[in-house]
C-alpha cells in the first residue's frame, strides 16, 4: 500500500493464489474504504472517494500501469495514469485558487462594515412614557390573568364561585351573601380588589349579612302566628351551624321558629325534619357547594312541595 499525498491517491496491491481470491480481497477493500469514507464524512467533513482504475492479473511480476485498464489481460502502453494525476493536480490547484478568491472577497466585505455606534441615552420624557406604557400593559395583563385564574379555578374545581349563578341559572333569590376578606387585616389594595369584584364592606361582615338575611326573610313571611322556617344546605357543618344559630336569635323576636334541618343530600334526619315546615331557606358556601349537589337539593325540595324563600351564601 502506497499513499501519494500530493496527488491525493492511494495505491493498493493485493496478492492471492487465484484471480478470484484477489478480486474478493479487492472488493472487500473497496467496501471497507467506502464505509470509512461515510463515517469520516459524518464526523469530520464531507469528501469524495473515487476509484480511478483497477486491474487483476495472473502475473504479479508484469509491469502494468495502475491507471490504465488493460484489454484481455495485457498491459496498456498509454499514459492514462499520469494523465489522471495531472488532472487531479489541476483540479486541486483550481479549488485552492477559488478558495483563496472567496476568502479575499469575504475579507473585503468585512473591511467595508462599519462599527456600530452606541445608542443614545433615553431622555427623561421618553423614559417616563415607556414606564407609563409598560405600567398600563402590566395592569391589563394582570387583570386578564386574574380573570383567567378564577375562570380556570371554577372549571377545575366544579364549585359554586359566584352568587350570580344562583339567580341566573337556578332562579333563586339571594337573601344575603358573605365574602370572607382576602386576609385578616386587609390593606388598601385588598379593599380595592374587593371593590372591583363588587364586594362592599358590609358583605365582609357576618353580622351585616345575617341582619340582611333576617330582614329579607321577615319581608317575605310577614308576621304570621307561630311560623316555622327550615334551614337546609350544602355548606360545611360548622359554617352551617354558626349561621343557623345566628339566624335563630334574629328571627325569634319576630315570632319565627327556625329548624336547622341540615343537608338533605346526605342526612336522613334532614329529610325527616322537612315535615315540620313548608318554607325553606338554603345556606350554601362559595367554593364548597357543588352545582350538582345544589341541583339535587332543589329537586328534592320541589318534589316535596316546599316553598324556597331564597338562599344565603357564606
Amino acid at each position: 500500500m502506497q499513499a501519494d499525498y500530493q496527488a491525493k491517491l492511494l495505491h493498493i496491491t493485493a496478492l492471492g493464489e487465484s484471480e478470484d481470491q484477489v478480486s474478493a480481497i479487492r472488493a472487500a477493500l473497496e467496501e471497507s474504504l467506502q464505509d470509512e469514507n461515510v463515517k469520516i464524512g459524518e464526523a469530520v467533513a464531507p469528501h469524495q472517494l473515487k476509484l480511478i482504475s483497477s486491474y487483476s492479473g495472473k502475473d504479479a511480476g508484469t509491469s502494468i500501469l495502475i491507471g490504465s485498464v488493460p484489454e484481455d489481460g495485457k498491459a496498456n502502453e498509454d499514459d492514462s495514469y499520469q494523465t489522471s494525476i495531472e488532472v487531479l493536480q489541476a483540479q486541486n490547484a483550481k479549488a485552492d485558487a477559488d478558495l483563496q478568491t472567496q476568502l479575499l472577497d469575504c475579507h473585503e466585505q468585512l473591511s467595508k462594515l462599519e462599527k456600530p455606534t452606541a445608542p443614545v441615552g433615553a431622555s427623561k420624557t421618553s423614559a417616563l412614557k415607556e414606564g407609563v406604557k409598560f405600567a398600563i400593559l402590566g395592569f391589563v395583563i394582570g387583570a386578564f390573568l386574574v380573570a383567567a385564574y378564577y375562570g380556570l379555578r371554577y372549571l377545575l374545581n366544579g364549585k359554586l364561585m359566584n352568587c350570580d349563578d344562583l339567580s341566573d341559572y337556578y332562579g333563586l333569590l339571594v337573601l344575603a351573601e358573605y365574602h370572607a376578606p382576602i386576609c385578616r387585616k386587609p390593606n388598601a389594595l385588598d379593599r380595592w380588589i374587593d371593590h372591583m369584584n363588587g364586594i362592599r364592606e358590609e358583605k365582609s361582615s357576618r353580622e351585616a349579612v345575617y341582619n340582611l338575611a333576617a330582614a329579607n326573610i321577615q319581608a317575605q313571611m310577614g308576621t304570621p302566628q307561630k311560623a316555622k322556617l327550615l334551614f337546609v344546605g350544602n355548606a360545611e357543618k360548622r359554617e352551617f351551624n354558626d349561621a343557623t344559630t345566628a339566624m335563630e336569635q334574629k328571627l325569634q323576636s319576630a315570632g319565627i321558629e327556625t329548624i336547622a334541618a341540615g343537608n338533605v343530600n346526605t342526612e336522613a334526619s334532614a329529610i325527616q325534619k322537612l315535615e315540620n315546615a313548608d318554607q325553606v331557606v338554603l345556606i350554601e358556601q362559595l367554593g364548597v357547594t357543588r352545582p350538582q349537589d345544589l341541583e339535587k337539593e332543589l329537586q328534592t325540595l320541589r318534589k316535596l312541595g316546599k316553598e324556597i324563600l331564597g338562599v344565603m351564601t357564606l
